[in-house]
């Protein structure tokens, strides 16, 4: 995994592992080398109880660890065997804009983590989905890492996030910029939205979940409209 993935973040991000940061984000190697453009994607959550996740935890505390599973989902699933996880592969696409995309050299680009830090249960019985506290809870965590991972740039993978920004924002007193509606695609309006960190200002930007039925195609198209992201060039 290290070969692929970059520690430098890793002091600091296990500071948060006590403040609802369940699984350390993917971080990769070359995320960090550009002064340029730091790209953050943000997932939505974990199935954890699916047989290859469940082998992937396993794996992950046999070596002694419970917070690497993120990581280890994306070493195995993506880089060392991969999986053809759709989720995943029209996500590349959506921000390459090409069906065949080196999966190497997309994680080596990027920081990845998923929003929401509880485990979901999928079996023949339930299909668990966050709820609303989730969500809430989950903006806290995401302004802690993204202090720490300091993105120029940050997109979500999923909308539902976007319902409880403001309030979110509002109990946690920091400025903010409301949620905007932009093209829709499909059944789904992309979104964005901005924070005010510091003297920063972070802009967000979510497409629909790319787990269904996805047009990468014209996704890719929103977020060159509205992301400018050069990480692939």
């Amino acid at each position: 995994m290290d070969q692929y993935m970059s520690r430098k973040f890793d002091r600091a991000l296990s500071e948060l592992t006590g403040d609802g940061l369940s699984w350390l984000p993917w971080v990769g190697k070359g995320y960090s080398l550009s002064n340029r453009q730091r790209l953050l994607v943000v997932g939505e959550s974990h199935y954890c109880n699916l047989p290859g996740a469940v082998a992937a935890r396993k794996a992950a505390q046999d070596h002694g660890a419970t917070d690497t599973y993120t990581r280890g989902c994306i070493s195995d699933y993506e880089i060392t065997d991969p999986q053809h996880i759709r989720t995943f592969q029209n996500m590349k696409r959506a921000f390459i804009g090409q069906g065949n995309v080196d999966s190497v050299e997309f994680w080596s680009r990027v920081a990845f983590y998923n929003f929401v830090q509880r485990e979901m249960v999928r079996n023949s019985h339930r299909n668990e989905r966050p709820n609303g506290l989730d969500y809430f809870q989950g903006w806290k965590v995401f302004l802690n890492v993204v202090r720490v991972l300091k993105p120029t740039h940050c997109v979500f993978i999923g909308v539902t996030a976007f319902n409880s920004f403001e309030i979110a924002m509002g109990a946690l007193g920091l400025p903010s910029e409301p949620v905007k509606r932009l093209d829709r695609i499909g059944g789904t309006h992309g979104r964005m939205a901005g924070v005010g960190l510091g003297d920063k200002r972070l802009k967000m930007v979510g497409i629909q979940h790319a787990g269904g039925r996805f047009s990468w195609s014209k996704w890719h198209g929103f977020l060159q409209r509205n992301c400018e992201i050069d990480v692939f060039a």
